[in-house]
This record gives C-alpha cells, structure tokens and sequence, in this order.
C-alpha cells in the first residue's frame, strides 16, 4: 500500500510511469524483499502502480493528448485528478485483502509521535513535490527543466540537510540511472519502429472507418475504443500511441455526445493500463530487473490488479461525472 501510494505522490514530480516505477520501486522492493514478501509480488506491485503517475497531473502523455486533441491543459489536468486518486485508492485496497490472503507481514501499529517524527523528517522530501507542482503550473519551468531541478534539489537535500549522500556515491547513482534509462530507451524506440511500421500499412484510417460503419451506440463505441486502446498500448509506447489513434478515434466518439476532456481520460487510462502488460510492459521491464524477478514469474501476481484497474477503467468511461466535475467546476 506504500509502494503505491509512494507512486501516486512521485507520479506528480515525474509525470512518467517508467520514471516513477523505476524511482520508487529501488526503494520499496528492497524493503518489502526484506520484510518477507515474494520478490515476484513485490515487483508486480511497483510494475502496475508505477503508470500511475501517467495518470495523475502533470503528466507528459496528457500534455501529448491535449496537443494532439486540441483541448485545454488546464482542464485536463483537473479531470484526471479524481481518476487517478479512485484509481490508486482502489488498488490499495485491493493490495490490502491480497497480502492479508497471502499472510504478508504487516508491521507493527506506529504511534501518533512516531508518524509525526516521520513526517516532520521528510518534510524536505515532502516539499519537492510543491517546488516541482509548483513551478509547472506557476510557469516557472516545463515538465524536462523540472527534472533538473529535482535532481538539483535532490542532491542539496540528500548532501546537506540529511547530510545521507557522500560525493562519492554520485558514480554509481549515476551508472545505475544509466542503466535503467538505457533500457527504458531501448523499448521505446523498438515500438516507435513498430508504430511507424503500423502507420505505414494505414491501420489506424482502416480501423477508424470500419468502426465508423458497424457501431450505432455510445456504449458500444467506448466499449471498442477501450479494447483497442489496450491492444495498442501492450506493443506500443503511449506517446506514438496517441499521436496515431487519437485523431482516427476522437471524431468518432464525438459523434456520440462524448467530451474530448472526458474522452483523453480513458485514453490515458488504457495506455497507463498497458504500460505494465506484455510483451512490451515498460514498467513490467523495470520492475523485474530491480526485483530480480522473471517477466513471466510477475504475471500471476499482477492479475488481480489488472482486474481492479480495469473495473475502475469502465467506471471512467461510463460515468463522466468522475472526470468532468472538476473542470465544469473551476471552468
């Protein structure tokens, strides 16, 4: 439940579910490997929650879709906010009955002094989600000037306030980060070559007029926009996904009465979805490599997740109401 919740907070400073999955989880698999858990359930934990922070603002796969769609930022992010909280909530809980059935360990009860110790202690950590929220809405910096100043800040903190990190360990924390991007780019620009692959053949103009010609209903047209969406997202990365399927997409779900805010949210939604499924599964790639966990050995675990994210998907997409009350609210 930290792990994810850990994810849903990180999510707001990265903006990407790789990054947030990669961050997180080579803090809390180790600990929770340590604790008893199976290396294959703790990675499948971090695989899935890690494209959280594709769905909670600020999120550079949002800003894809609002420039692809033409939509308002602003707007966007606020109607995903209730999304991404159910949708991280809800996988809590299900984390919750799944380590209770499985007899995982679950600490011992901390006091109210000991909790505010701890939060009074991070309040540092704590604050770099304000500098970097902060400054993206203030318009003091973009999303990729924003991870400099983490890391920048990240640094400060680490080197003189917890007085934790010694110069001599940036090496190493250097290599590692290295590793871990390199592989994340080595997935990235295969499905690019993929997606170019699919664009080239017209996939998308042929999908998008044999939908135009065989559905009648809103409910049927989400119904087959959800299902493609997740059939892309597993071989394709989210970026090229959006930039290729939106524009056949959107028009048809606009024919229907659906809201092109409300339409990106489940948009988002699948492709963060995707991003920890076979056989491309970003996240479920960082995951195993910190967990030392196979791919395959990470599946099982993760089933009952996709279960839970998936009924939150289909809430999302048929209850507007859940995306749209913000931004009809403050807009």
């Amino acid at each position: 439940m930290v792990s994810v919740l850990a994810c849903m907070l990180f999510g707001t400073i990265s903006g990407s579910g790789t990054a947030t999955s990669a961050a997180i989880g080579s803090l809390t698999i180790p600990a929770m490997k340590e604790k008893g858990y199976d290396k294959e359930f703790a990675g499948a934990i971090v695989a899935v929650s890690g494209p959280l922070g594709v769905i909670i603002p600020p999120s550079v796969v949002m800003i894809i879709y609002c420039t692809t769609a033409n939509v308002s930022i602003g707007r966007f992010f606020l109607a995903a906010y209730i999304p991404g909280i159910l949708l991280g909530l809800c996988m809590m809980l299900g984390v919750y009955f799944i380590a209770g059935i499985k007899g995982y360990p679950a600490g011992e009860k901390a006091p109210f002094k000991s909790l505010l110790k701890a939060l009074v202690e991070s309040i540092w950590a704590i604050f770099m989600l304000v500098i970097i929220v902060g400054g993206i809405f203030g318009g003091f910096f973009t999303a990729t000037e924003a991870a400099c100043v983490a890391v920048m800040y990240a640094i400060f903190v680490g080197r003189f306030v917890y007085k934790e990190l010694r110069w001599k360990d940036l090496p190493e924390i250097l290599q590692k980060s290295a590793m871990t991007s390199a592989g994340v780019l080595f997935c990235v620009a295969t499905t690019n070559v993929l997606a170019w692959l699919i664009i080239n053949q017209q996939l998308p103009m042929r999908i998008g007029v044999a939908l135009g010609s065989m559905v009648e209903s809103r409910f049927a047209i989400l119904l087959l926009c959800n299902i493609i969406l997740l059939i892309i997202g597993t071989v394709i990365d989210a970026t090229p996904a959006i930039i290729m399927i939106v524009p056949i997409l959107l028009p048809l779900v606009q024919q229907f009465g659906v809201d092109p805010i409300h339409f990106g949210v489940i948009v988002v939604t699948n492709l963060a979805i995707s991003m920890s499924t076979p056989p491309v599964g970003i996240t479920l790639f960082v995951s195993s490599s910190i967990s030392g966990a196979s791919l395959t050995s990470m599946i099982k675990p993760m089933i009952p997740i996709w279960i839970i994210m998936f009924i939150v998907l289909m809430l999302i997409t048929y209850v507007p109401a859940i995306s749209m009350t913000l931004p009809n609210y403050f807009f």
